[in-house]
């Protein structure tokens, strides 16, 4: 990343005005090791429409690449799940890189 002087930008976007903590242990390593040596900033946005205000984000902070994790959903979870992953490949004006969950 630093060859690219590349900034990364973590958001997180919540319907509360509050900021959550990141709990699931395999997300903290792999922010770990994308954080080490490497500018980023962190941010908690209040929003009821995610894609909006993920969007909002993009063009404001001028994003050239947003990436995504696609969380691993049995058969009767993708029935009733809404996917953002799904949304945002086809929402975006940007490249996408969509990372799968273990």
């Amino acid at each position: 990343m630093k060859s690219f002087n590349a900034t990364i930008h973590f958001v997180n976007v919540t319907k509360e005005n509050i900021a959550k903590k990141i709990d699931d242990k395999a997300t903290c390593e792999i922010i770990e090791k994308l954080t080490v040596n490497n500018r980023h900033i962190f941010k908690t946005h209040q929003g009821v429409d995610i894609m909006q205000t993920i969007n909002q984000y993009i063009s404001d902070n001028n994003i050239d690449v947003v990436a995504v994790v696609k969380q691993h959903r049995n058969f009767i979870e993708n029935i009733f799940h809404d996917s953002f992953s799904t949304k945002i490949t086809t929402h975006s004006n940007i490249p996408i890189l969509i990372l799968m969950d273990s």
